[in-house]
């Protein structure tokens, strides 16, 4: 679908420029956004274009290239990057935009080309006119010929992914695709602390803010057409949270009174919800590896009143006996993501070679912190992620090795049957 889009803007477009160069040096587009729009570098007026672009094109880069490549004399990875990049930032606006005329999208990119790549304005601007002639009889790959290939280049997957997910979930594989490139609608948690979910509902509406409460998730709603900044200013009524994180705490299940350890916890949505849950009474210890991250917990419990979490380095995947035992055990692990392509375009392109190595760490967390547990107490696992290797996987060699959890159940989220980003949990009891 098409981006509708009503401003146009130089500065808009250099500064789309200098964060996408950023994002292909390792940078992330969500960092990038905030940065740029908190720190007062863009007028209102460029906000909209800024955003588009910057999330467009690192969404789009695969089909991008492809089309640079059809185009131009040159295949789009031979290219000096700072080409490339202004290459795609002109298909991006010539095939995915509907609000910007065609003479625009060239010549603002040309002009901008003109001051960051200046001997390659003339390539530049051949390719995209070259596009603009026959964007309406394009040819696109046959599917007959390979259907891998064709099916990343429409949704600008890898051909791995692509694969992966045809193959491991095929009644979800399409749904999966399309959400990776479209737009979802924030998801928040409601701070039953302070408010009521249909309190906040009514808020919300009075300043224009449709919201949607789903029936599966207590405290959760979803937000269509609106901005970040939007409800910002209600921060301490709710959080921003995607439905399956709320699901997976649903799952957990922690209880008023009860001991919980969030191990790895950062940057505290999971802890946040659950002491919520828990009405603030009781203990929630939130760790992470990264002591410089545990400021963000606080800082999130802060904001919403809440005083049972308390904070603590950890590598989860070394036992700490000092932790004592808790009733309740949530494993988060670092996973690959690819279930929240929609909100971090970039993770599309990881190396396969470190999602691979994910599956060690993760058990390791997942039998480290399961010595924590109390005899009857509830053991659950999640990632945000859509890859059987990171989570079924993980699951049966768990139970196969520790006879004495018993398993409950697994559960896989996928946007088509639950709403929600991709997203994985698996619940053990500890017996005895």
């Amino acid at each position: 679908m098409a981006t509708e889009i009503r401003t146009e803007t130089p500065a808009a477009r250099s500064a789309a420029f200098r964060a996408l160069m950023r994002i292909g040096k390792g940078g992330y587009s969500n960092t990038e956004v905030t940065l740029s729009l908190g720190g007062g570098e863009l007028m209102d007026k460029d906000r909209a274009l800024y955003t588009a672009l910057v999330y467009g094109v690192t969404e789009r880069r695969i089909t991008l290239d492809w089309l640079i490549t059809r185009f131009g004399s040159r295949d789009a990875d031979s290219l000096d990057p700072a080409v490339l990049t202004l290459l795609r930032l002109g298909m991006y606006q010539i095939f995915f935009t509907d609000r910007i005329p065609d003479h625009a999208a060239v010549y603002e990119t040309v002009e901008l080309s003109k001051k960051t790549a200046k001997k390659a304005s003339g390539y530049v601007n051949a390719v995209l006119r070259s596009a603009l002639r026959g964007r309406d009889s394009i040819e696109w790959p046959d599917e007959r010929v390979d259907r891998s290939f064709v099916i990343s280049v429409r949704h600008s997957l890898p051909i791995w992914l692509v694969d992966m997910w045809l193959s491991d979930y095929p009644d979800h594989a399409a749904a999966l695709m399309e959400y990776a490139n479209s737009v979802p609608p924030i998801g928040v948690m409601t701070n039953t602390l302070r408010i009521s979910r249909e309190r906040l509902i009514e808020k919300l509406s009075g300043i224009g803010i449709a919201a949607e409460a789903p029936d599966d998730a207590p405290r959760c709603l979803l937000l269509g057409g609106a901005a970040y900044s939007d409800i910002e200013p209600m921060s301490g009524l709710m959080r921003v949270q995607d439905k399956a994180s709320q699901l997976a705490c649903e799952a957990l299940g922690a209880e008023p009174g009860e001991r919980i350890l969030d191990a790895c916890a950062a940057p505290g949505g999971k802890s946040v919800y659950s002491a919520v849950r828990m009405e603030n009474r009781g203990e929630i210890i939130s760790c992470d590896l990264h002591e410089k991250k545990l400021g963000l917990i606080s800082s999130a419990a802060e904001k919403l009143g809440i005083t049972i979490i308390k904070t603590r380095p950890l590598d989860a995947r070394r036992y700490e006996p000092s932790l004592g035992a808790f009733d309740r055990v949530l494993c988060d692990v670092p996973c690959s993501g690819l279930g929240a392509i929609a909100k971090k375009p970039e993770i599309r392109y990881k190396e396969t070679k470190d999602i691979e190595a994910l599956p060690k760490t993760q058990l390791s967390i997942l039998e480290s912190c399961s010595g924590y547990l109390k005899p009857g107490g509830r053991l659950v696992y999640s990632t945000c992620t859509v890859n059987r290797a990171e989570n079924d996987d993980i699951a049966r060699r768990f139970t196969e090795k520790h006879g004495d959890f018993e398993f409950c159940l697994e559960k896989t989220l996928f946007p088509d049957t639950d709403g929600c980003d991709g997203f994985y949990y698996a619940i053990w009891k500890r017996k005895g």
